[in-house]
């Protein structure tokens, strides 16, 4: 390689780690709030904001491999007994393709119940979100626990 190409490869490289953060689209900032909805919404149980949220089609894979229905994920969130205590959500990474947008986040929950009840208890979760009759559902999730480091 030339000195030439050398100079120009560095200079790609580096003008790509210190540009500026290019601006969200309209859906990448829809979605993140709606991320945030989300967990508020499961750890109130509130039915209403989780049925907007959840596409009629929605599957998730849960931090036990099982894969479960809307109707599954939605009796237990609105049952009789809060499976959370408490939760936050961060969302990492956004791609923006269209009609389909993929995120990255992590959740940290303190379960009501189970082994976990009462530890803050770190996931780390990929979305999958589909533009469906001009909002945003959420269609596909997949979560697994990360170890304590």
């Amino acid at each position: 390689m030339s000195a030439c190409s050398t100079l120009v490869a560095a200079c790609a490289v580096l003008l790509t780690a210190t540009a500026p953060a290019a601006t969200p689209s309209r859906g990448e900032t829809a979605v993140r709030a709606l991320e945030q909805t989300q967990v508020d919404a499961a750890v109130a149980g509130d039915t209403a904001a989780l049925q907007r949220i959840f596409a009629a089609d929605y599957q998730m894979v849960n931090p036990a491999g099982q894969i479960t229905s809307r109707e599954q994920l939605m009796a237990l969130l609105t049952g009789a007994t809060r499976p959370y205590r408490s939760a936050t959500y961060t969302t990492d990474l956004v791609r923006d393709l269209g009609k389909v947008i993929v995120t990255i986040g992590r959740e940290d929950v303190v379960p009501n119940q189970g082994p976990q009840a009462g530890q803050l208890v770190h996931r780390r979760v990929t979305q999958v979100w589909v533009r469906q009759q001009g909002t945003w559902r959420l269609s596909i999730r997949q979560a697994m626990v990360v170890p304590p480091a």
